[in-house]
This record gives structure tokens, sequence and C-alpha cells, in this order.
């Protein structure tokens, strides 16, 4: 009895001390996984691709006359979040068993539209389509979203699905957001 004692406190004294685990480093693609999409001028192959599948999602959801107005909302969107990359967030440890391009911090949000895990099934916002169609799910709740045209209108609509601390940073991204639509042929 005295041997088992011993041997499961020296077990638990090994424990106190082991070493932290470290997080996972980002899913590695491979060489032909990274130049699967066209690159989009301006961004590097990563944050291509994660727009490529946002794109993909804007045709699949099928906005119809207002692709353009969806696909700016939601880069302006995505710029302004993560500039197109996807987050994992050290404070969602489910987020670091996906596929990502870096970490954040920010409160619980993860992926490029950094959506709350609170609010959003992680797996989900960890996926560019799949965080896109939450995104998007939200974006037509949002009142007259179908009318927003300018930089302002469209950072609003953006606010609105986000609800950001920052709220004046969207419109800023607009311009740019309209950039990546054109090369997504979304007109």
């Amino acid at each position: 009895m005295k041997l088992f004692a011993i041997v499961s406190l020296l077990a638990c004294i090994g424990l106190a001390f082991a070493a932290p685990v470290e997080a996972e480093e980002p899913v590695e693609e491979t060489e032909a996984e990274l130049k699967a999409s066209p690159k989009i001028p301006g961004y590097d192959q990563r944050q291509s691709n994660n727009a490529w599948a946002i794109i993909k999602q804007i045709k699949k959801e099928k906005f119809g006359a207002n692709d353009l107005t969806a696909c700016k909302i939601a880069f302006a969107t995505a710029i302004t979040e993560s500039n197109i990359y996807i987050y994992a967030n050290n404070k969602v440890p489910a987020s670091l068993k996906y596929p990502y391009d870096k970490k954040g911090s920010d409160h619980d949000s993860v992926g490029i539209f950094q959506q709350r895990a609170k609010y959003y099934p992680v797996a989900q916002a960890m996926d560019p389509a799949k965080s896109a169609h939450l995104f998007f799910i939200k974006m037509k709740n949002v009142k007259n979203w179908k009318k927003a045209k300018t930089a302002k209108q469209i950072g609003v609509i953006a606010q609105k699905v986000q609800v950001s601390a920052f709220p004046d940073r969207y419109a800023k991204h607009v311009g740019e957001a309209a950039k990546i639509c054109k090369a997504g042929k979304i007109t």
C-alpha cells in the first residue's frame, strides 16, 4: 500500500513539473494546395485561397442582382477583421484543431470574420466558406442591406452584422473589397 502511495505521489509531482504543451502550429498545406486558387493581386496565396472560398460561397448563396453588394459587404468585413486570414485563438482551444493562418487574441473571436465562439460553431467559423455563409445569414436579416451602395452604407451594414467596437473601420476597405469582387468576376 505504501508503495502505491509513493508511486502516486511521484506521478503527481512529475505532472506538476511537466513542460507546458505548446499550441499546434498552423496546419501546413502542400505547395499544390497553396497554389490551388488564382492569386488575387495584392494578396498572398493563403489570402487568395480564402477569398476564392468566399467568392464561391457568394455565388452559391444566389444573391442575384445583389451579388456585388453582398460581395463588397463581405470583403470589407473580412479585410477589416482579419485581412482575409483564418485566425485561431488560444482562448478558444477548439480553433487550434482546424487549419489556420495566424493566431489572434480578441475575446473568443475566430476565423476570417472574427466570429465569436460563444455565438457561432467553431468548426464553421474556422472554414472560409462556412463562415461566409454564417455571415450572410446574419447580413440577410439586416434591413435594407440590398440598398447599400456607398462605402458608408456598406460599412453600416457590416457593423450591424459584426457589432464591432470600431464601427467606422469597414467603410475604409470597400474600395479594396470591390477590387476583390471584380477579380472574382462578381459584378
